[in-house]
């Protein structure tokens, strides 16, 4: 069940009768849902919670699975790893915008695996949390063994799926796997006011911040100073940028708009611009007339007026998502780009 509330889109595991065990359709709702956050541009954040008071999810639909109604494993893994957006975990993690899991009750194989790929896990005291999988002859697959490791380092993953014994909210609290333990009351509106939290930073400056922490803990640290670098002159750039500090000296609330504004008097090159361009995020890029004159080369493109484009990256959500994004915008194939914005000469 997916529902907006004050900017904030909430996703809701509805199966309370089954514990909101992961089943096939629940998984493509999941799935939907994150689309539906991810391209909604008045949505600033995500929250996953699950439905009635006795878990978040204790995990895949094993019914389902005994019964031969699931895909087989050979298929799970052929769509975990081919490109796009496969599985609920793959979805929730392309999210572009803060997401959090409030845990209450059993979260659980896959429920668990759902509240890794979001950024931020706050439990109840009630929530108990494992990888049981090893009991059932598979593994903690969906990224379980891969994030687990990455967020309460490798010897207490070790422990976790490989004695697939539960961990109870306070011991998740002390070892790092949930952000915040909070009670049962509590829950909800802990997780509604990080939420909000969340709306007072500007868009374009959140998604760069995501992106700089999580590529840039995968590489060495030198790379990720780079990318920091790279991504903090790209911030300054957005229109969120440049009306920040407007905001802060001027005593006022700061204008959500979220694109990337490049001015007429860019002093990048232009074969640098593109390859720029075409590395970001998908969000809303905006190209003067100095670029457009270059862009109109390219045989995508036929006008030479001002043209906003989003500019999709191979490993981008919206290219897993079939390249779509919301919007009349012109879409602009990044190659063509870097091709369109080469300087004369050098084709």
């Amino acid at each position: 069940m997916y529902e907006i509330k004050d900017q904030v889109g909430w996703i809701t595991l509805n199966r309370p009768e089954a514990m909101n065990a992961v089943n096939q359709e629940m998984g493509r709702e999941i799935i939907d849902a994150c689309r539906q956050a991810e391209e909604d541009r008045t949505v600033r954040a995500a929250v996953f919670i699950g439905a009635g008071e006795r878990a978040f999810s204790v995990g895949g639909d094993v019914k389902e699975r005994a019964r031969g109604a699931h895909a087989s494993f050979l298929e799970n893994r052929q769509a975990k790893l081919q490109p796009g957006i496969n599985t609920p975990t793959q979805a929730i993690a392309a999210i572009s915008k803060p997401t959090i899991a409030l845990i209450r009750g059993y979260a659980i194989g896959t429920g668990l695996l759902l509240c890794l790929a979001c950024d931020i896990r706050i439990a109840a005291e009630d929530a108990k949390l494992g990888l049981t999988e090893v009991r059932l002859g598979i593994i903690p697959g969906s990224g379980g063994t891969q994030r687990l490791a990455r967020i309460v380092g490798l010897a207490k993953a070790l422990e976790i799926c490989l004695c697939a014994e539960l961990v109870d909210a306070r011991e998740a609290h002390r070892i790092g796997l949930v952000h915040r333990l909070v009670s049962v009351e509590e829950l909800r509106r802990v997780g509604d006011e990080m939420a909000n939290s969340f709306l007072k930073g500007a868009p374009s400056a959140l998604r760069f911040t995501k992106e700089s922490i999580y590529k840039g803990f995968e590489i060495p640290l030198e790379e990720g100073l780079s990318l920091e670098a790279n991504l903090a002159a790209l911030a300054a750039t957005t229109e969120d940028g440049q009306e920040g500090p407007r905001a802060f000296v001027e005593k006022r609330a700061l204008a959500k708009i979220g694109a990337l504004a490049i001015p007429l008097d860019i002093q990048w090159r232009p074969l640098e611009l593109a390859s720029t361009l075409s590395s970001l995020p998908p969000v809303a890029v905006i190209l003067e007339a100095s670029c457009c004159e270059k862009l109109a080369q390219a045989k995508e493109l036929q006008r030479l007026d001002r043209i906003k484009s989003n500019v999709l990256d191979d490993s981008s959500y919206a290219d897993g998502f079939n390249g779509r994004l919301p919007g009349p915008e012109k879409y602009v194939n990044p190659s063509c780009l870097k091709e369109a914005l080469k300087e004369p000469g050098t084709r």
